[in-house]
């Protein structure tokens, strides 16, 4: 893991806990989604919030839905990273 996916990491959970009003502490990065609490409207709200907080665009629904049902924050965290660094590609900036 890098030191981003950490912060992403971090950040994941700061907004699951504000989504589902829970204590931050009591989440960590190797929760699944629904480990985290979160049904099918939270995880709509999460994905809002992610596009909003690193400026970017999850194009493949079919994807994130997987990982928001499957995936822990951890593996999460991991995609947006990908997003972030394709991101920077797309406009020509580096990492």
């Amino acid at each position: 893991m890098t030191t981003k996916s950490s912060k992403i990491e971090k950040k994941l959970i700061l907004l699951i806990s504000e989504i589902n009003d829970t204590d931050p502490s009591s989440l960590n990065p190797s929760m699944s989604m629904s480990e985290a609490q979160l049904d099918s409207l939270d995880a709509v709200n999460l994905l809002f919030e992610i596009e909003d907080e690193y400026d970017i665009s999850i194009d493949d629904s079919d994807e994130i839905n997987e990982r928001m049902n499957l995936g822990t924050i951890s593996e999460l965290a991991l995609r947006i990273e990908e997003e972030i660094e394709k991101s920077a590609e797309s406009v020509g900036c580096p990492s």
